[in-house]
């Protein structure tokens, strides 16, 4: 049962990321993209609030330890520079050709780290999907 609620959370993930990355494009073709992407961000930070808002009226511990906190805020740092970005590449190019790749070179960029910095194996169906996700990326920039 735990492997089909990963399934499942995984396919819900997606098709919601998914979805935000459409309305992003959309909207991409609005104002500013700086503050386009305020707002975007401004949307994500609602439905992590209205969780935390839940648990604290549920009593629910909360506590977490300051380094953990700070991490979390830097990756949140960096996720709010790729979404200027994003919004950039996304105001002047195909949706079909974007979001493929930054999620590829993200994959990409993930598997490495963990890799060189968690320590997790090399094996080779990774280092083969590797590979294809260079091929892929090759066969969506290249005309």
């Amino acid at each position: 049962m735990e492997i089909m609620f990963l399934i499942l959370t995984i396919i819900a993930t997606a098709v919601l990321w998914g979805m935000a990355d459409l309305l992003r494009k959309v909207a991409s073709n609005g104002s500013n993209i700086n503050f386009l992407s305020f707002i975007f961000n401004l949307g994500a930070f609602i439905a992590p609030l209205l969780v935390l808002i839940y648990l604290v009226l549920k009593n629910q511990n909360i506590k977490t330890d300051f380094s953990s906190s700070v991490l979390a805020f830097v990756g949140g740092v960096l996720a709010g520079i790729g979404g200027i970005l994003l919004f950039y590449m996304l105001s002047k190019n195909n949706v079909s050709i974007i979001f493929p790749s930054v999620r590829v070179v993200s994959l990409i960029v993930v598997a490495v780290g963990g890799i060189m910095f968690f320590k997790e194996p090399a094996t080779l169906k990774l280092i083969v999907g590797l590979m294809l996700s260079f091929v892929s990326i090759y066969l969506l920039l290249v005309k």
